[in-house]
Parts: structure tokens; sequence; C-alpha cells
């Protein structure tokens, strides 16, 4: 089953996307960045001056564009704020290379993506679905 709703939890080195529909236990795709990436490694390593300061690549997300293509509603769930949370980051590059994808974002809702599971993560995607409509 395909969905015109697509979830995407963002992180700076992976992904979760559910675009095979909302359903609880309905399974994302993962998306992985290239291990040998040096800011992938400064993310894992982190602890820079206790803060993280990693960025996100444009090559991973040149990857993910085209899981959200083909989507009418695009809702981002990321960790931290503004230029520290890496859904935004995502939505900033969709905004520069991708306008078309980037005007399907309804939302990039903040979470503490590491502690929740992955059902917490998608019903909060459907929660944040509900009140965009």
């Amino acid at each position: 089953m395909s969905s015109k709703v697509v979830v995407g939890v963002i992180a700076l080195d992976r992904a979760l996307i559910w675009r095979n529909g909302l359903e609880p236990k309905t399974e994302p795709e993962r998306v992985k960045a290239f291990e040998d990436n040096a800011e992938y490694r400064k993310e894992r390593d982190r602890e820079v001056g206790g803060r993280d300061r990693s960025t996100m690549d444009d090559d991973f997300c040149a990857e993910l564009v085209p899981y959200f293509a083909t989507a009418e509603t695009i809702i981002f769930i990321s960790a931290g704020t503004g230029k520290s949370n890496a859904g935004q980051s995502f939505l900033d590059f969709l905004n520069k290379k991708h306008p078309n994808v980037a005007a399907k974002v309804v939302e990039v809702a903040s979470a503490d993506v590491n502690k929740l599971s992955e059902n917490e993560l998608l019903a909060l995607g459907r929660e944040r679905w509900i009140a965009s409509q």
C-alpha cells in the first residue's frame, strides 16, 4: 500500500521513512549515510567541547530526496531545534535544490528520536499529520 503522506525521522547520518502507509506497526525504510564520511564520523564521535557541531552532508540529503519526491504531504521528525535539527537542515537543502518537494512539507516536529521506539515515532507522525489537516 502506498501513502500520499510520508513521515521521515531524519538524523544527520540516518533516516527512517514511512511512505508505504501510516498504520500501526508499519515498517519504515531505513537509509544510512556512507560510513566513511568525515562529517558522520564527527557526529558519531561527538562531544566537541560538550556540544555536537556536525552538519548534514549534501550528498546524504540528495540521497533522501527520492523517498519524498512523490508524496503529497511530508512530515519530518528530528531532534533538536534550529540549525541543530537535521529535519530542518534537510528542509533547508530542499528549499534550495528541490523547492517543489520542500513545498509539500507541512511540519518539522522536534522529538527525542533516540529515546522513542519506531512505533512511538510512527504514532507521533500520525498525530502531526492529523493535526495538519
